[in-house]
């Protein structure tokens, strides 16, 4: 099934969505009172593994395009060059909406040395 790689509305229901870091709503409220949204890392078809290599956390949570969309958030594409691969600005949910859509905290699959780190390498 075809789908636009901007318009989430389009994507698979189960498409992954991760978020890096530890539970912690009160940082989930300063980012999104701070930036407007949370970074996510998502794409269609790409798996759970290939999307944590963008993550520089140790720890991540995982959610569906489908959790996000139905609790009434929105994923846009994050625009320049110094994102990581698949980043996604995710906005639309409080602080506590979308950590009721995370799964619990599991260890980052992917080494710390083979993570994204942009311009940092």
């Amino acid at each position: 099934m075809a789908y636009d790689s901007n318009d989430p509305r389009t994507w698979p229901d189960a498409t992954i969505v991760v978020r890096g870091g530890t539970r912690d709503i009160e940082h989930l409220a300063n980012v999104m009172t701070r930036d407007g949204s949370w970074s996510v890392i998502s794409e269609p078809g790409v798996p759970f593994e290939v999307l944590a290599r963008s993550v520089r956390n140790g720890t991540v949570r995982r959610t569906s395009v489908r959790q996000v969309l139905a609790a009434g958030g929105r994923l846009s594409t994050t625009r320049g060059s110094d994102a990581p691969p698949f980043h996604r600005d995710l906005s639309g949910l409080t602080p506590a909406a979308f950590d009721a859509i995370l799964g619990p905290e599991e260890p980052n699959p992917v080494p710390a040395k083979d993570r994204w780190r942009g311009n940092h390498r």
